[in-house]
């Protein structure tokens, strides 16, 4: 018997963002990896704008959006108990299905506790 889940129900919209966000975990892992090795090269003009650019600054908000997006992922992770959780992550993130050790429902009262975390750590909309 599945177990019962004390949650609300996410918006669609905001289930498949939380979907997609842990699909995206393997790029998101790149994505950080190369801010951070990024450099940026010394203009060879001065710039004919106004704006004063700040490389840096924006290497810091990419940055800190990736790195943000990778804690919620890696939080709700942590949530799912150890004995479903490589299960849970691998139908996530890969898409694969869930082994036959337990209750479909379990599984999939897991995998949507999961999305949920990743929901309220990346403040996304829970009610429609």
């Amino acid at each position: 018997m599945a177990r019962k889940i004390h949650r609300p129900k996410m918006p669609h919209t905001t289930q498949k963002t939380s979907s997609w966000l842990a699909r995206c975990y393997p790029q998101l892992v790149l994505q950080r990896q190369a801010i951070i090795d990024a450099t940026f090269p010394a203009p060879d003009v001065p710039a004919k704008t106004n704006r004063t650019a700040d490389p840096t600054g924006r290497k810091v908000v990419q940055l800190e959006d990736v790195t943000r997006k990778i804690d919620a992922i890696e939080h709700a992770r942590a949530c799912v108990p150890v004995e479903y959780r490589q299960a849970v992550w691998n139908n996530a993130i890969l898409g694969s299905p869930f082994p036959a050790t337990a209750d479909p429902e379990t599984w999939r009262a897991y995998r949507n506790d999961f999305l949920y975390v990743i929901a309220i750590e990346l403040n996304l909309p829970l009610v429609e």
